[in-house]
């Protein structure tokens, strides 16, 4: 009998699917409190991207689906494309087998990423805090993104200098932000720098991320003036930063406990 093209990749989904539901459970045992947070709905979503996602891009089982997701809950989904981390697309476009790059991308990961310690919470921290004081009224005068960079620098300088300068956080940002404010109608300066942040902090795929899914919520507002729509979104994404910054200080506590 000859199975079909399409017949093993249904079956080869389905199968990663099922492993989803295994990486769901495991998450929820892992990280209880943003798992509580995110909500059983959202989990699944995210999960499932993840799965469907590392399957395409050649993952064989669940240890290497697992390590795929633990670094697209702190990158987001879309980090293998994400234009702020042209490493990991060079890793990915090797061919070596999946396992092995992986393996690699987890080393850049873990060095330069995640944020296991106290230091790099606290300059996280400052970054947030830095964000919450930004200068509005001035931003409303921005008309490209090179000044919204610029301001990224000003709020984390640490970050900036990981992803290559100002001029290719610059060009990041353009990236991941191209047709986006127009889609959701959010052309305003503000809104405009607002989403670029977003991406920069949460990224390239902040907008369709079940991590982030008050970032889609608010973006897809009906709302047909700009201006209230654009309003509404700078005030759910302070409150947001805010929580953000309760958050870590109260993890800095623990670990310094």
């Amino acid at each position: 009998m000859i199975v079909s093209k399409n017949l093993l990749d249904s079956m080869a989904e389905k199968r990663a699917l099922r492993l989803s539901a295994l990486l769901a459970e495991e998450f929820q045992a892992l990280y209880p409190q943003r798992c509580r947070t995110l909500g059983e709905k959202y989990l699944q979503e995210f999960t499932q991207r993840c799965a469907l996602d590392a399957h395409r891009l050649g993952c064989q089982n669940y240890g290497e689906l697992k390590a795929y997701a633990f670094i697209a809950l702190h990158l987001g989904v879309d980090f293998a494309k994400d234009p702020h981390y042209p490493w990991v697309r060079d890793i990915l476009a090797k061919e070596d087998v999946f396992s092995l790059k992986m393996e690699a991308i987890s080393k850049v990961f873990f060095k330069s990423y995640y944020l296991a310690d106290a230091v790099k919470l606290e300059v996280y921290k400052k970054a947030l805090e830095q964000l919450e004081k930004v200068n509005f009224q001035h931003i409303k005068t921005f008309t490209d993104y090179t000044q919204i960079a610029e301001v990224l620098e000003a709020v984390y300088p640490e970050r900036v200098k990981e992803l290559g300068g100002v001029e290719n956080v610059s060009i990041y940002i353009n990236l991941s932000s191209e047709g986006k404010a127009k889609a959701y109608n959010i052309e305003h300066p503000i809104g405009v720098f607002i989403y670029a942040t977003l991406t920069f902090f949460l990224g390239s795929g902040s907008d369709n991320d079940a991590l982030y899914h008050w970032v889609r919520k608010y973006l897809n507002n009906p709302e047909a003036d700009m201006t209230k729509k654009v309003d509404k979104f700078v005030k759910v994404t302070r409150k947001r930063v805010r929580n953000n910054i309760r958050h870590i200080e109260k993890t800095l506590e623990e670990i310094q406990a």
